[in-house]
């Protein structure tokens, strides 16, 4: 891993980024009509750090402190989970501007998958008291950080099974007489990570 400055032609490609993250889509429409030296993606970018991650190498770490979110500005990452003591298998793989560790972050929680550089990676990557700035300056953004997450639960709720609510409980059908044969029981979901920015409809990982 290695720091680079955010100057020159990487700079265009870290706004591009930005523009296309759901994450930042605030920033981009209050910049658009911003007077000359108060654009907020400026302002945002001096308290990020631009990071060069190498194929193979680590970024996030399941079960590490979440101090910090990345947004991808170059290369593809695998998404990786498993248990304490077991091999670890890939769940999915992400590519610009798909952002990670947000979950974890306003969470509070653990990292809960490790993030892997499938490939040269170039990340923004913002630290904890940066991303809660971000709320503070732009009203826009809790809103458009609502709608993200949303979307994100809409996709997830189509794969896996919802959990029976007391309402349903209470509309079900009458019990089975005590000599009905018992009904095949249900294959259990597969566990999904809590706070992983990994939507269904991406690319396994290979």
């Amino acid at each position: 891993m290695r720091l680079l400055p955010i100057q020159g032609a990487v700079r265009q490609q870290v706004e591009e980024a930005l523009s296309a993250s759901p994450w930042f889509r605030a920033l981009r429409e209050r910049d658009a009509t911003a007077p000359a030296g108060a654009r907020q993606t400026d302002r945002l970018l001096a308290q990020a750090d631009l990071v060069e991650y190498g194929a193979g190498e680590v970024i996030l770490q399941q079960g590490y402190p979440s101090d910090s979110l990345l947004v991808l500005v170059r290369g593809s990452v695998s998404v990786r989970v498993g248990d304490e003591g077991r091999p670890q298998r890939a769940i999915g793989r992400l590519r610009p501007s798909a952002s990670l560790g947000e979950i974890g972050l306003l969470l509070e929680e653990p990292r809960s998958a490790t993030v892997v550089a499938a490939e040269g990676v170039l990340a923004l990557r913002f630290g904890a008291e940066a991303f809660h700035e971000i709320f503070r300056r732009v009203p826009e953004f809790g809103l458009d950080t609502a709608r993200h997450l949303a979307r994100r639960l809409r996709a997830l709720t189509g794969m896996v099974p919802m959990p029976e609510s007391d309402v349903e409980a209470a509309d079900a059908p009458a019990l089975e007489p005590a000599d009905a044969p018992a009904p095949a029981p249900k294959a259990a979901a597969s566990p999904l990570p809590r706070n992983v920015g990994v939507l269904p409809d991406d690319e396994p990982a290979r």
